[in-house]
């Protein structure tokens, strides 16, 4: 068998120094060899950018479970709705709440697609032109002007 090579590792050598506590004892203190003398250079803090905010609002809101749109401004909106069509509609708590869900799936995935939309035309801020080009592209068959 071979020998296996053991590397050593070096550290700054250590210095000594003597501190007199009071006149009767004298104490041995070690320090390194950057003394407390030596101020250290502080690295100045750096800016965020200005999409950081927006990065960190919508991890927040990914991980989060709770609606985007608060309730009582989405019952209202319902309610008036509903109230053109002539008759006082009813709803449960739970139909509104199922409203409510599929309502904010369907924005979040309609401004999913514009993002991607947006991209492909080498832009980042999404556009009114590419709602339209997603309402275009999606539009059921029987929907299509002949």
């Amino acid at each position: 068998m071979g020998r296996a090579k053991v590397r050593v590792r070096v550290h700054a050598p250590i210095e000594s120094k003597k501190v007199q506590v009071s006149k009767k004892s004298v104490v041995t203190k070690k320090i390194n060899r950057r003394s407390a003398a030596e101020p250290r250079k502080v690295r100045p803090k750096r800016k965020s950018g200005p999409s950081s905010f927006a990065n960190l609002e919508i991890k927040m809101q990914q991980k989060s479970s709770q609606n985007c749109i608060p309730k009582a401004c989405f019952v209202r909106v319902v309610k008036e709705i509903s109230s053109g069509y002539g008759l006082d509609y009813r709803f449960s708590k739970q139909a509104l709440d199922v409203l409510q869900e599929a309502a904010e799936q369907l924005a979040v995935t309609l401004l999913g697609d514009a993002v991607i939309l947006a991209q492909h035309a080498r832009r980042i801020t999404i556009m009114d032109i590419d709602l339209k080009v997603h309402a275009r592209v999606t539009r059921p068959l029987w929907a299509v002007d002949q």
